[in-house]
């Protein structure tokens, strides 16, 4: 296993045993750093991100994680990431949206993932946010 790898589990364990500002606290020392550590692949740093904001969603932070993914996706690592991985970060951005009541921002983040590679969770939740804010397309969804 790598040190990424023993990382993130060690944060799922502290998570799983609802030691959340724990995992937060760990996360913030040994994730945050790493984030931006050019040494690591940028799908090791995805996967650090993700911990980090799993911590910070147990905290109920959501703007904070919305802040993080948003600032990590803008940078360089952008690039270099696969198709597959950039549609996850589009729907764990869609997730901290659709938590903090953005519903509009929410729908224009699953429209970003091509219509062939959504999921039934992903339509479902288009629809839910297009009915919320009343989209005119809320019945084709």
């Amino acid at each position: 296993m790598t040190a990424t790898q023993l990382l993130t589990q060690e944060i799922q364990q502290l998570l799983d045993c609802d030691l959340g500002e724990s995992a937060l606290q760990l996360a913030e020392l040994e994730c945050k750093p790493r984030l931006t550590d050019r040494r690591l692949s940028p799908s090791e740093r995805l996967v650090l991100l993700r911990s980090y904001s799993a911590c910070l969603d147990a905290q109920k932070q959501h703007r904070t994680s919305l802040r993080v993914i948003t600032e990590f996706i803008s940078g360089a690592d952008r690039g270099q990431l696969t198709a597959d991985e950039l549609e996850e970060v589009a729907r764990d951005i869609a997730a901290q949206r659709w938590r903090l009541g953005e519903h509009d921002l929410c729908l224009a983040q699953l429209r970003q993932i091509p219509r062939t590679h959504r999921t039934t969770a992903d339509v479902a939740r288009m629809a839910r946010c297009a009915g919320l804010i009343r989209s005119p397309d809320a019945s084709e969804l």
